[in-house]
């Protein structure tokens, strides 16, 4: 594959490293006002929710008191907030105040366990990708929409290792890519389904551990600093736990730069790296991989190099940025003999066919508008 920007070898180089890391825009027109991001039954702040301006981009989150941003462009209003386990909300305006996020009825598919021997958990999941980016000449727009599984061993005793990376089953995805210079101008709409490249995955964890204080009911928030770990806030709200994991936050700066990338002629600086995790209730002083009901990450990239010069045609920086979800829409227990032969013979989805559950949020209108564009420039596209 070759360039993002411009045409033959060049133009699908830059798709490659945009699908394999994502882009982003940082916004640099101040508008002063507040708008404060609530449950609605609590009233209590929903710390770093994720907002999309109204073109359907990604372009930041809430702080960790619930607080919108006041560096938001003045021209991206009305915002879209979502926040896992949440009905997705509207902000019109800087000056809107408090807005109140309803949380969404959602039950985890039952699960059997026959006995002791099936210790290997099975996870179904829908995921979507919200990904954006820029350099002083190209933007892309980008939505992937996917369903991938897990096999997750939940005790030391399992014979067999699984996987906790996401597995892909099928996949959709949406483009725009433009490119507006004085010696070019690029404006393309390019549908992808089940691309052997699969880009970033999901890592699901076996188990987490609730805090003490929590559990007794002592407080609804507690947050473990991450010094050579992750930073972890817990909060309860309702009957059920949040988890945000900050993975940067051991790092200095809060920056992180894979070494290994110097070698390829290119610097990848990592500003945000933040996971989100709702789970069902769970009485215990642990949560197992079989209570997630959804989960979220994001991250912001800034890269440079010769590598990038290369793929886009110039020495600018590119700013990469993704948001995905993810909703659990099956589960099951397994054997090691089961897990295996599901490796080797994994369920067959149809890329055209697979929808989102009845449970997930409506995607922002504007993503909605660029699938139909797309859709409607690919007559095969679904």
């Amino acid at each position: 594959m070759k360039n993002l920007i411009s045409t033959s070898r060049r133009f699908t180089a830059k798709l490659f490293i945009s699908i394999f890391l994502l882009l982003f825009m940082f916004p640099t027109i101040t508008v002063k006002g507040g708008v404060l991001i609530t449950d609605a039954e609590s009233g209590e702040p929903l710390p770093r929710a994720s907002i999309f301006d109204n073109k359907g981009l990604f372009i930041g989150i809430s702080t960790d008191n619930g607080e919108v941003p006041e560096n938001i462009p003045a021209d991206s209003y009305p915002l879209s907030i979502r926040y896992i386990g949440y009905d997705q909300a509207s902000v019109d305006s800087p000056d809107a105040g408090t807005v109140s996020l309803t949380e969404s009825s959602y039950e985890l598919p039952e699960i059997v366990v026959n006995n002791v021997d099936h210790n290997l958990l099975h996870i179904i999941a829908y995921v979507r990708v919200f990904s954006s980016g820029v350099n002083s000449t190209d933007t892309l727009n980008y939505f992937t929409e996917r369903i991938v599984d897990f096999m997750i061993p939940l005790d030391k005793k399992a014979k067999y290792k699984g996987w906790k990376n996401s597995r892909v089953l099928a996949e959709r995805a949406y483009q725009h890519k433009k490119r507006n210079n004085k010696y070019e101008q690029i404006d393309t709409l390019i549908y992808i389904e089940n691309r052997k490249s699969n880009g970033t995955s999901y890592n699901l964890a076996e188990k987490f551990i609730i805090p003490e204080a929590l559990l007794a009911g002592d407080t609804s928030q507690v947050v473990i600093d991450g010094k050579y770990w992750p930073k972890d806030t817990w909060n309860v709200i309702g009957d059920s736990y949040f988890l945000l994991r900050d993975n940067l936050a051991d790092s200095k700066d809060h920056k992180k730069s894979p070494a290994i990338l110097k070698m390829l002629g290119m610097t990848a600086d990592m500003t945000k790296y933040d996971e989100f995790y709702k789970f069902t209730p769970d009485s215990k002083g642990s949560i197992r991989a079989d209570r997630i009901a959804q989960a979220a990450y994001m991250f912001d990239i800034i890269m440079r190099g010769k590598l990038i010069k290369w793929a886009s045609g110039q020495g600018d920086p590119i700013t990469m940025s993704s948001y995905g979800e993810l909703f659990v829409i099956d589960r099951e227990y397994l054997t090691a003999d089961q897990a295996k032969e599901l490796k080797k013979d994994p369920p067959v989805i149809d890329a055209a066919t697979f929808k989102a559950p009845d449970h997930v949020p409506a995607i922002p209108e504007k993503t909605q508008l660029l699938k139909e564009a797309v859709i409607k420039a690919h007559p095969s596209a679904h």
